[in-house]
């Protein structure tokens, strides 16, 4: 049996990650099943989402056990893989990749590479090492408009990991990544607050376009 394929998207928040696993789930023509940690509740209990709403049908994930029902796949997804991990997750995941590829399944995963503080995630990284394919996403920062490779909080606690969206987090360039926490791209823009969030604006604007039309 040929040895199924493993792919990885991989970013900061608000890069598109979760549209990319939208974009190969409608790409494959057989059975698709969609996996995301249990843990994260953010935008919907029973979908993969996107920040721009869009999502398909996915299945909650805490232990080995709840991902037998992909026996049968052709095609895996797990988004949000750097929650695969202990505490959320019970088992070895890297392990359990490898367990459907050997059956023949093709993977997708989609996952931050690294923390609003700046440290790796441990399950996105091993299985970018292992992967046939890894692709860097990045978003717009917040502050200048530039493509954004990190995540920075601004808001909620001090907590390395706390489940939020913009409204305690937002993409940043490795310039703007550097400027003193707690303090967001508004704040940072101050007077000129206008004119940079319409060009901002547009810039998320023309992304959130080019995402729609990958999906679709």
């Amino acid at each position: 049996m040929k040895r199924g394929l493993l792919e990885i998207v991989s970013g900061p928040m608000f890069a598109g990650k979760s549209s990319f696993l939208l974009k190969r789930a409608n790409e494959c023509s057989g059975k698709v099943v969609a996996f995301k940690p249990a843990f994260d509740t953010r935008y919907s209990n029973t979908e993969v989402k996107t920040h721009n709403g869009t999502g398909i049908v996915a299945i909650n994930v805490s232990k080995p056990a709840d991902l037998k029902v992909a026996q049968d796949a052709e095609m895996v997804l797990f988004d949000e893989i750097q929650f695969f991990d202990a505490p959320h997750y019970s088992g070895s995941i890297v392990d359990d990749i490898n367990s459907m590829l050997d059956k023949g399944i093709n993977v997708v995963c989609a996952g931050l590479d690294t923390s609003w503080q700046g440290n790796d995630f441990v399950i996105t990284k091993r299985v970018e090492e292992t992967a046939n394919i890894v692709t860097k996403t990045t978003a717009v920062c917040s502050v200048c408009g530039e493509p954004a490779t990190r995540s920075f909080k601004f808001g909620g606690s001090s907590a390395e990991i706390e489940l939020g969206s913009a409204d305690i987090y937002e993409p940043r360039c490795e310039k703007h990544f550097l400027q003193p926490h707690n303090i967001s791209a508004k704040e940072l823009r101050g007077e000129h607050d206008h004119a940079w969030s319409q060009k901002i604006a547009h810039a998320i604007e023309e992304k959130k376009r080019k995402e729609t039309a990958y999906v679709a």
